[in-house]
């Protein structure tokens, strides 16, 4: 029977979804590894036992931070006495870096090996905390081919895996009948997916735009069809309430995000993950980010990137639209929408742009390579123990 133990914490939707890939990609190298963690209900199906649930407690916006403040300080602390009472072999820290650069340099404190797995974003705002990840962890593994030369150059120890979000679109299948359904009747020529984002406030923000902008696409397009993916139940309702009362062919759907990507001549989504997903299917698309005055002109201070889309940082140029607080309006939307739609020059110059954004993320199989890299740093930390410290 192996002793050997895992600490593991992400704090995201995202973050759980990677880190449980992760978790079942170590627990085929070694059955018996105890995982432990912070984090959501896909890593504990992975076999994690979760310790707090993190992902049902994530939050956006300063305000909502703030309420959350005492909750995550609580966690903070008593994970660090777990850990010194309970020591691991690792901890393996995904994203999250307000939580996680804490915990880190507290188990460094504590001698225990501590490997990063998808950086902060440091190349897109305060850079300077690529010193404080770097004096803290001892593996960096990332999932952007342009990280691991900042790392590289820092004189981290960092190995790049590519990106799991090939590895999720790889191991899901795609609903053959949703595919049929969608694509007969010449229906697929005039479907537009609409993903307003995986949080409520998100949901609240950009969702309303979106339906005015069904609203005119309807108008100049009869027979369109609007497609809208969720992420979970709560957001389903949520969508359903804020879409109610329009005369729309819009259909709410749980899950389905691939499939809509994969029928939808267009999409229009919210800035994040899905975006990057979207470009995955080749599928033309807008992206879409409105906040409130304040927080939009604090990140205009502080980003040094001058895209906010992954996909356009990825390409080094805006491949797809990024339509941003006063330029986010139904009617712009619609326009943009129709002519990405249709057969014409800008959207097999999109197409062409996205492929080569697909082939940048590297080939599936991170979630294994990055198994590997922690089996071996749990390999390297059972050879030569070192005593636990006390604060």
């Amino acid at each position: 029977m192996s002793n050997r133990r895992l600490f593991i914490v992400a704090g995201e939707a995202s973050g759980d979804a990677h880190a449980a890939r992760v978790i079942k990609a170590l627990k085929r190298i070694d059955a018996d590894l105890l995982v432990e963690g912070l984090g959501g209900e896909e890593m504990q199906r992975a076999g994690c036992r979760l310790r707090a649930d993190f992902v049902s407690s994530a939050v956006m916006g300063f305000a909502r931070v703030v309420k959350r403040l005492p909750f995550f300080r609580r966690v903070l602390v008593e994970t660090k006495r777990y850990l010194r009472e309970n020591r691991p072999d690792a901890l393996v820290l995904v994203d999250y870096p307000g939580f996680n650069l804490r915990l880190a340099a507290a188990a460094k404190k504590l001698r225990i090996p501590v490997a990063y797995y998808i950086s902060p974003q440091v190349w897109a705002w305060r850079p300077g905390r690529i010193h404080k990840i770097a004096r803290c962890i001892d593996k960096m593994i990332v999932i952007l081919p342009f990280e691991e030369k900042l790392y590289a150059e820092i004189d981290v120890d960092v190995t790049y895996v590519g990106h799991p979000l090939l590895d999720h679109i790889s191991e899901t299948a795609l609903d053959d009948e949703f595919l049929r359904q969608f694509r007969s009747g010449g229906n697929h020529a005039c479907i537009f997916g609409l993903m307003p984002g995986s949080r409520e406030q998100e949901i609240r923000a950009n969702l309303p735009v979106m339906i005015e902008t069904a609203d005119l696409l309807l108008k100049r397009i009869p027979n369109a069809r609007f497609l809208v993916p969720c992420s979970s139940r709560a957001n389903l309702e949520l969508v359903k309430t804020l879409a109610s009362g329009r005369a729309l062919p819009v259909e709410v759907l749980l899950g389905k995000m691939h499939e809509t990507a994969s029928v939808s001549r267009c999409c229009i989504v919210a800035s994040g993950t899905a975006a990057l997903e979207v470009a995955c299917f080749l599928t033309p698309l807008i992206v879409v980010y409105r906040t409130n005055f304040l927080a939009w002109m604090l990140a205009q201070k502080v980003l040094r990137v001058p895209h906010i889309s992954l996909v356009n940082i990825l390409a080094g140029s805006e491949v797809v639209p990024e339509m941003l607080q006063s330029r986010m309006r139904p009617d712009l939307l619609a326009e943009l929408a129709i002519e990405l739609s249709e057969d014409g020059e800008r959207r097999r110059q999109m197409i062409q742009d996205l492929r080569g954004v697909r082939e940048r993320l590297g080939a599936p199989g991170a979630s294994d390579r990055a198994a590997q890299i922690i089996r071996e740093l749990i390999n390297r930390a059972e050879s030569s123990r070192a005593p636990a410290l006390t604060e």
